[in-house]
């Protein structure tokens, strides 16, 4: 029984050997467009001192959507793209209209970059052999993290490189979305249509009071009541839906 399970881990440790003797020890810059025209450049991060994670995914395999669920927070919590931290969706397959669909269907807030808009060539940059697989690259241009796997470990990986005490919301410095007033121990937000969307309630030092939390929009509209209320102040309404990412001033008088 003792060499039955011995057996198991060496099979695995050769396995993920495997998985991994491909990929470069230090990144390998490229150019590429995500499916909604902007550029993302691997160097121009880096060099401003931002670690890049790069989710390698498939447009058809299943166990690639699992990825969402762990880093639409983390996306969230380092600053939607803005902070220390960028995350990126590799496909390596399938047209601009083949990860939009993708996109809708599993609701990623992060860019995606298609496979004929780059995908493959990044793919084979980094020695990726396998349907799903996610990096990590440091500022230094080394990859600190040649595959994060299993996913409930993205989130103290990404802590134990990047750290959180640096952790500041690209919104409070700046916000296009209008103010938003409370009434009757509820906040009420317009939506352009009816969607399931996750809402993070934040101060106005970028502190989460509430973490993401599903909501269903009904006529447009959604209300939120503050589980313990709220004092007099300014706060931050992050609401994430179909792709989208907005942000809302919330003053209490």
């Amino acid at each position: 029984m003792i060499e039955f399970k011995t057996g198991k881990v060496f099979l695995f440790c050769v396995c993920l050997i495997s998985i991994v003797s491909g990929i470069p020890d230090n990144a390998i810059d490229f150019t590429a467009t995500d499916v909604n025209g902007k550029q993302h450049n691997l160097f121009t991060y880096l060099n401003s001192g931002k670690y890049v994670l790069l989710d390698f995914v498939t447009t058809d395999w299943v166990s690639c959507t699992g990825t969402v669920s762990y880093l639409n927070p983390e996306y969230t919590k380092y600053g939607s793209n803005t902070g220390k931290l960028i995350i990126l969706t590799i496909f390596k397959d399938g047209y601009d209209g083949d990860a939009k669909i993708w996109d809708q269907k599993n609701k990623p807030l992060y860019p995606s970059i298609s496979g004929d808009k780059g995908g493959r060539q990044i793919e084979a940059l980094y020695g990726i052999v396998i349907h799903y697989h996610i990096m990590l690259i440091a500022p230094n241009r080394k990859i600190v993290e040649k595959r994060i796997d299993p996913y409930d470990t993205i989130g103290r990986i990404l802590q134990k490189w990047i750290g959180t005490n640096d952790i500041k919301p690209a919104f409070l410095t700046k916000t296009d979305e209008p103010v938003v007033r409370i009434s009757d121990g509820k906040i009420k937000l317009a939506l352009p249509a009816d969607e399931n969307c996750r809402l993070t309630l934040f101060s106005s030092k970028g502190q989460a009071i509430t973490k993401n939390k599903s909501y269903n929009a009904v006529n447009n509209e959604i209300f939120i009541q503050p589980q313990n209320g709220l004092s007099k102040g300014l706060y931050f309404i992050q609401i994430q839906y179909d792709n989208k990412d907005k942000i809302y001033k919330l003053v209490i008088r």
